[in-house]
């Protein structure tokens, strides 16, 4: 066989950046060594993994799967050596990843920075995205890995559950129901006097909160449907509406926002999960990714 590791970790390395002299200065060896290790891996193999466009090449169908197969076994490789040598495992190459639009900016975001400030050698690209959006582009291959809310199940998909809650209705501070709150003069039913500003439902994703309406005898009128935490919070604190969030909005925004009581059988849950195909099970970076969120989510 005339492949050897570096020569995958070359060819890792330009499907990253899609150049072969960007490729050689980041590895820091001659252009034509990277030429030479890509042409004996399609050789190795019997079929191109690159289309050429002038300087700029882009791997094609073979090439993707190739890449998302090396992907975790070179990472294991290195994590193997660091190891067997007493080192602290170093993580390293590019990542995609996406979240839905208030976890990628408020968690994701965060964590991801924690990461290369210990491992200078990833590279990231994330992108705040929709939840079916998330799930869609891991499915496609387009991201790595992602977070979001109440994601339903896929055949194709790792699902770990980050974090379990509880759906808040909030309001602001200067909400007529924020006063009757205080005076102990509020009553489910006065919700219905107040446009709301709910979720939008989209497949693949269960956010629950309809039943629950129904037990504490609330139709919602609803105003606004958001697919942003973050711009249904805006128009709650510019507005009489009040809201459904995740409890973990409610706690990044707590001081500007007041929390109905909620009955003791409220039952609208949700979870925050990550998700990355079957195919790329057990790269540590993604076991890592998953630890340090958790950890997030506790505090």
């Amino acid at each position: 066989m005339n492949i050897t590791l570096d020569r995958l970790k070359y060819f890792l390395e330009v499907a990253k950046l899609e150049h072969v002299g960007l490729a050689s200065k980041s590895l820091n060896i001659s252009p034509s060594a990277i030429s030479n290790a890509i042409t004996a891996i399609e050789e190795e193999y019997g079929c191109s993994l690159f289309e050429r466009n002038n300087q700029r090449i882009y791997l094609n169908e073979k090439g993707k799967w190739l890449k998302e197969e090396l992907s975790p076994l070179l990472e294991q490789i290195d994590s193997i050596s660091q190891k067997i040598n007493g080192k602290t495992s170093v993580l390293r190459g590019h990542l995609n990843v996406g979240g839905s639009i208030f976890l990628a900016n408020h968690s994701l975001h965060d964590v991801l920075h924690q990461i290369q400030k210990k491992h200078a050698e990833v590279s990231i690209e994330i992108s705040p995205l929709r939840s079916t959006q998330v799930v869609q582009e891991i499915l496609n291959g387009i991201l790595d890995y992602g977070i979001c809310i109440s994601p339903s199940g896929h055949p194709n998909l790792e699902k770990q559950v980050l974090h379990k809650g509880l759906l808040k209705i909030v309001v602001s501070k200067v909400h007529p129901l924020a006063k009757k709150i205080q005076n102990k003069t509020f009553k489910y039913s006065l919700l219905n006097d107040y446009p709301a500003a709910i979720h939008k439902y989209t497949p693949g994703i269960d956010y629950q909160e309809t039943h629950a309406f129904e037990k504490i005898g609330v139709t919602p009128n609803i105003r606004n449907f958001y697919h942003s935490e973050d711009l249904a919070i805006k128009s709650v604190l510019s507005s009489h509406l009040w809201a459904v969030v995740p409890d973990v909005v409610f706690q990044h925004y707590k001081t500007k926002l007041v929390s109905i009581p909620l009955p003791k059988d409220w039952d609208a849950s949700y979870e925050i999960c990550s998700l990355y195909r079957k195919s790329m099970k057990g790269r540590e970076i993604f076991n890592r990714l998953d630890q340090m969120l958790m950890e997030k989510f506790k505090k």
